[in-house]
């Protein structure tokens, strides 16, 4: 399914299976980022409390962050690590991920539902679904309201600093560099995606 959605008259261009409800996998971390950057700010902080053997930004345990950097860096390498961090942040991660499914409602994505806040499969169950159209109406309403969100997943290469340490990652969309003028991007795979 894709989307070819012009985001100043809120048109689609082109589509194809626009509105088939499908897993989001790790597009998921992109409403995490959202919502906990909306509940907390970009300045609040975030510490690392737990982290995977998939721990693709190097993030430890017990790391402080600024919630901004560890959202960019979360959204450029798809840190589950770092998105579930974020959601750890708030009150709990049970109320993030309620948090998240209330701001899909509240938005209009009405497909769009979570179950956790990396988009990674749990027990044979997807972690977020939702429909293509959907998910260009989410980076819209980004876009437009909270563009310092997404800006750093158009870089190809991010170093981000934690309160110890800095971290330096790539780009998991490796076509970044192909798309002129890109705004934002965000990748996700799992088996069931």
């Amino acid at each position: 399914a894709y989307v070819v959605y012009d985001i100043k008259s809120g048109k689609i261009i082109a589509s194809r299976e626009a509105k088939r409800v499908l897993p989001l996998a790790s597009i998921t971390k992109v409403m995490t980022s959202l919502v906990m950057t909306e509940q907390l700010g970009p300045k609040a902080e975030v510490v690392v409390k737990s982290t995977s053997s998939d721990n693709k930004a190097g993030l430890y345990i017990g790391e402080r962050w600024q919630l901004a950097n560890l959202s960019a860096l979360t959204l450029v390498v798809s840190s589950n690590d770092g998105a579930q961090a974020l959601a750890d942040a708030g009150t709990s991660t049970s109320e993030s991920i309620l948090a998240m499914n209330d701001k899909a409602r509240s938005l209009g994505l009405n497909s769009m539902y979570f179950t956790n806040p990396t988009g990674l499969d749990e027990e044979g169950s997807i972690g977020g679904r939702g429909t293509a159209e959907e998910v260009a109406k989410l980076f819209s309403y980004i876009i437009k309201t909270r563009p310092e969100i997404l800006r750093p997943t158009k870089e190809e290469y991010l170093t981000k600093n934690s309160l110890e340490t800095n971290h330096a990652v790539i780009n998991t969309n490796k076509i970044i560099k192909q798309v002129p003028g890109i705004l934002a991007s965000k990748t996700g795979y799992t088996d069931l995606a």
